[in-house]
């Protein structure tokens, strides 16, 4: 709350609406992720951006985790090597499909294609890809960039439009950037990628591993025990101040739910951040860290957020409980790396603190006073909660003991009990869903 004006932008993945009320003190609703609800991702759907080796990537990871790797490792990369070409295969019929009913569009496409090139050849270093190419310059133009708007003006020869269009060399080119223009319910979706995979199983010199693909996708079509969360034209909506994930809706029996909607979630929010102005501040705040690093590809999604989306000008927040539990993970080296801001909490387990140590250059002193702060519940009057600030610095880092004492709304606020959950939801009904009214009323009530 005490950074929130500073940030245009904040998204929140977790597991039990700590943040509820927060979210909705900036007039959103948690998006609550669960089985047969009427929510829908299509992982296939590019959310405005062009159609990239990325996005093909993180398609493949998606139905990857949804048929489960098999226990042989070659096994794996021949089945990965299947659904990378046949995802492949279906972003061109649907491109086809969609190019052949929207001429203007297409035209548009090639237009935009000659547009990221000519920048490319301006501003990008060599073998900048085209999609890498057309996001700078929309960039660019969005920060009402000069060059940018006058290139975005230039009337282009429509021979030149003619020429790139009829040449089959720039086809997957116009392609990338024709996807930068089709809307959701142009998108392909699960369904069509399982008839893909049915009828190609059909064929006569077709991979074994085909048909046993489409029998492990069928599940998660919109009449499998899912329902559309997976199938169907994405409606998650991502354009708010605050976009609020909750999982713990997902049961345990749907492990494998839980573990391809958090892929889904930090992937769509990773497109929502690339597409937005570099100018706007953004900041993702990933809950229990080591509890995301626990599922497939959590890593590589930590890292890419870590390593990669300052250049977006997002800030990625991580909470921690046990540092042990990251101490010798691959990804700790991203975290801590490019991590320059650190709090620390009371910590009663000593290794924790000699752990973070390992990372972070916390003197002796230091060391002794995280471990001895008081308890706040213990305070029977005025209590407060102590923190240590650090902050990676040239030299030496910055370093300094604080106490928080929250106002009786934040505490309102912030209360995460089962009783206090329920009491807060209910209560919230009278005031119209209006938390911030809601909140000034109980905290001048309360003594």
């Amino acid at each position: 709350t005490q950074t929130a004006p500073y940030y245009d932008y904040t998204a929140i993945v977790e597991e039990g609406l700590s943040y509820n009320l927060f979210t909705r003190l900036y007039g959103c609703k948690p998006i609550i992720v669960q089985p047969n609800g009427n929510l829908t991702f299509n992982y296939f759907d590019t959310r405005g951006l062009p159609l990239s080796p990325d996005q093909l990537g993180g398609a493949t990871a998606t139905a990857h985790l949804m048929a489960g790797p098999p226990p042989d490792i070659d096994k794996d990369r021949i089945r990965q090597a299947l659904l990378a070409k046949q995802i492949e295969r279906l972003y061109i019929d649907q491109f086809e499909t969609w190019a052949s009913r929207n001429p203007v569009e297409r035209q548009e496409a090639a237009r935009r294609v000659l547009i990221a090139d000519t920048w490319r050849k301006k501003k990008m270093p060599q073998g900048t890809m085209i999609s890498d190419s057309w996001l700078d310059f929309r960039a660019e133009l969005m920060e009402g960039n000069y060059q940018a708007n006058e290139l975005n003006r230039m009337k282009i020869d429509p021979a030149r439009i003619e020429d790139m269009l009829n040449d089959p060399g720039n086809q997957w080119d116009v392609m990338s950037l024709g996807y930068t223009l089709m809307k959701p319910e142009d998108m392909p979706t699960h369904s069509q990628f399982v008839e893909l995979l049915n009828l190609e199983s059909r064929q006569r010199r077709a991979h074994e591993d085909i048909g046993l693909l489409r029998m492990l996708l069928e599940p998660w079509s919109r009449t499998g025990r899912y329902g559309a969360i997976l199938d169907g034209v994405n409606n998650v909506d991502l354009s708010g101040k605050v976009v609020h994930f909750e999982l713990s809706y997902i049961p345990e029996s749907a492990k494998e739910l839980r573990t391809v909607a958090a892929f889904l979630i930090t992937n769509d929010l990773r497109k929502e951040i690339m597409s937005r102005p570099r100018s706007t501040r953004k900041r993702v705040i990933l809950e229990e860290l080591s509890a995301f690093l626990a599922m497939p590809d959590g890593d590589r999604i930590t890292r890419e957020y870590y390593e990669r989306m300052r250049k977006y000008s997002c800030w990625v927040f991580s909470i921690i409980q046990q540092f042990q539990r990251i101490k010798d993970h691959p990804v700790r080296s991203s975290v801590v790396g490019n991590s320059r801001i650190m709090f620390m909490l009371k910590q009663p387990d000593q290794r924790d603190v000699e752990s973070m140590s390992e990372g972070f250059r916390i003197p002796s002193v230091t060391k002794r006073q995280v471990s001895s702060f008081p308890d706040p519940s213990e305070m029977k009057t005025d209590p407060y909660g102590s923190f240590v600030y650090y902050h990676e610095a040239t030299g030496r880092p910055r370093i300094a003991i604080g106490r928080h004492q929250a106002s009786k709304e934040m505490i309102l606020a912030s209360a995460t009990s089962g009783e206090a959950f329920e009491r807060q939801n209910e209560e919230l009904k009278d005031f119209g869903g209006d938390a911030y009214k809601m909140l000034l009323s109980q905290a001048k009530s309360k003594k």
